[in-house]
């Protein structure tokens, strides 16, 4: 059984929302770190999920990227460094997300597709 926490980000002003709503959800397991992510990746958020990155421990990082609706260029930057810092130590960093995301057809537009191991859901983990 893993520790989870959350870490939330939403811009708020007299108890309304202005930005996104943008969440990571932390689970600390053998062999290593899930990050589960919620909402949109953008020059706001990207930074949260970079601290984020970098705080993982153990030997696989799984970022599971299901629950994100948009990712822009500041996203895409934080995961192309997120991998090459988890490889050069040694470990390994696989996405989450399904084939007709938005993360996904962004990976591909940009011309990533071969930098990044995607599974389509955290169960064809085994």
């Amino acid at each position: 059984m893993g520790v989870s926490s959350v870490l939330p980000l939403a811009i708020c002003e007299s108890n309304h929302v202005i930005g996104p709503t943008f969440e990571i959800e932390v689970v600390e397991s053998e062999p290593g770190t899930r990050l589960v992510v919620r909402g949109e990746i953008d020059i706001q958020s990207a930074p949260q999920l970079d601290e984020a990155l970098s705080n993982t421990a153990g030997d696989a990082v799984v970022l599971d990227l299901s629950d994100v609706t948009f990712i822009d260029s500041s996203g895409l930057r934080v995961l192309v460094m997120a991998r090459t810092r988890i490889d050069s130590s040694g470990r390994s960093l696989v996405l989450c997300a399904s084939a007709d995301s938005a993360v996904v057809r962004t990976i591909r537009l940009a011309g990533l597709t071969s930098d990044f191991e995607v599974v389509p859901n955290v169960d064809d983990l085994s």
